[in-house]
């Protein structure tokens, strides 16, 4: 990514040992990553319906669509339900699969 080969030369030119400089990074969001999201979607469309006070709303800029989102819904469950599938690997929001910039 660019911001780690920005990291990466930052080091060099720092004059850090490269020898012991370590790098990892992961693949492509699995199939069943995918199936989870939409699963997921279905779920929440059989949801029972909350008060709208309760509900926060999510605005995804890139695609120009919207939602509001439950109390205990994640965004990643609420974009599929637009169509909108998001990358993810842990399924927690740690290892940053599901960043959008």
């Amino acid at each position: 990514t660019p911001y780690m080969n920005a990291v990466k030369r930052l080091l060099e030119v720092a004059g850090f040992d490269m020898t012991r400089y370590h790098e990892e990074s992961f693949g492509a969001t699995p199939p069943e990553a995918r199936a989870d999201a939409v699963e997921q979607a279905e779920q929440a469309a059989d949801a029972p319906e909350i008060d709208l006070a309760d509900l926060h709303q999510v605005e995804f800029i890139a695609s120009g669509k919207s939602i509001r989102v439950a109390p205990g819904e994640t965004v990643h469950a609420a974009a599929a339900k637009l169509g909108l599938l998001i990358p993810k690997a842990c399924g927690m929001g740690i290892c940053g699969t599901c960043k959008v910039m």
